[in-house]
């Protein structure tokens, strides 16, 4: 009775994406040193960020997001841009390749947020300065609630970008909350 080794369930292999990396990266540092050029990750290499990138996509923490495509280009932007940063005496190419995708859509959601707080201003500026013109254009009602809810939108976001700026850092890089205590 022979006893086979149990499939995973991943959908790409770590080994696949080591071998994957580890042939284009020899290639990348020998025609770099020879010729002084970059070449292009290789297609096989790409299309494995891409399966990471989608299936990270998926997790329960980025789902309903209406730019969802942004977050995985932003995602292979960033793994194509460092492809030739890894280590190869690492084993686990898919780890940092998912902290590459996880870090790149934190930054898309956040260049998002900031893009609907911008409206947000636009939009309240414009209800204070033609609330006239507005009353009539909805006959004659304006919705202060809806209005409100941008104010406070607007409030938590600038204060929580300042609280953010004035976060010391320890020397491992952490946040130092102490003072808010």
């Amino acid at each position: 009775m022979s006893i086979e080794k149990k499939k995973s369930k991943n959908y790409i292999e770590n080994e696949v994406i080591y071998t994957q990396l580890k042939s284009w990266k020899e290639e990348y540092l020998k025609i770099l040193e020879e010729e002084e050029r970059e070449i292009p990750v290789s297609n096989e290499l790409t299309n494995s960020m891409f399966l990471i990138a989608t299936r990270t996509a998926t997790r329960y923490n980025f789902g309903g997001y209406a730019f969802k495509d942004d977050m995985i280009q932003d995602a292979m932007y960033v793994m194509i841009k460092y492809a030739k940063n890894y280590d190869l005496t690492k084993k686990n190419p898919h780890a940092y390749y998912t902290s590459c995708c996880w870090n790149a859509f934190v930054n898309r959601i956040n260049i998002e947020k900031k893009a609907v707080i911008k409206k947000y201003k636009h939009y309240v500026d414009y209800v204070e300065t033609n609330a006239d013109i507005v009353a009539m254009e909805n006959a004659g009602s304006i919705d202060y609630d809806v209005v409100q809810q941008m104010y406070d939108r607007i409030n938590q976001f600038e204060t929580k970008t300042i609280i953010d700026d004035e976060i010391e850092y320890d020397k491992h890089g952490n946040k130092n909350l102490s003072q808010f205590y």
